[in-house]
């Protein structure tokens, strides 16, 4: 309740004290928007039982390099980072070996479409309903970015005529196909 009288910039400068404070997307286990840890509700098999679409961008996280190591997996780091999955980093590091150099770079960045992956297996092998895997690796048209985060929302909501990029009929024709995928998901 003492956090709900706080004012927007009170609570920014609290934010920005944070150790870590640009990792902008984390959750606070608060004990009412987050009762408990949403990774030990999955781990734990309470999660609900429904179809996830779950995924990423081919270039995500590639824009923060700037500010950190670069988030690009690459074959030298592969052993160093599968330290992060933890029981599961020899089956991570055999993923790596099955698949060339520029697919680990475009769809294994920073191992968001691994982590993806194994989400989607754990699921079929609990016998629960599916998740379904994407990875966008179409790369913005004229622009640095690339397959940046959230880049595949002008297609799925079949926006493209709003951005100033110019885009070919190939690109409407894939914005259809995704807004029909996702609309019937």
């Amino acid at each position: 309740d003492e956090m709900r009288k706080l004012s927007c910039e009170e609570l920014g400068e609290i934010y920005r004290k944070m150790p870590g404070y640009l990792c902008f997307f984390r959750g606070v286990i608060d004990g009412y928007v987050f009762p408990e840890d949403p990774c030990d509700v999955y781990i734990s098999g309470r999660h609900h039982d429904i179809p996830y679409l779950v995924g990423g961008a081919g270039d995500e996280g590639a824009l923060t390099t700037t500010f950190s190591r670069s988030a690009v997996l690459t074959r030298e780091k592969v052993q160093e980072y599968s330290r992060k999955f933890g029981d599961k980093a020899d089956e991570f590091v055999r993923f790596c070996e099955g698949i060339t150099d520029t697919d680990m770079a475009v769809a294994m960045t920073d191992a968001n479409i691994y982590r993806a992956r194994m989400f989607a297996e754990t699921q079929l092998s609990n016998h629960m309903r599916p998740a379904y895997v994407y990875c966008n690796i179409r790369r913005a048209p004229g622009d640095f970015q690339g397959a940046y985060h959230g880049f595949e929302h002008w297609y799925v909501f079949q926006t493209l005529d709003r951005d100033w990029r110019q885009y070919a009929a190939s690109d409407y024709e894939l914005s259809n196909k995704m807004a029909e995928y996702w609309a019937n998901f």
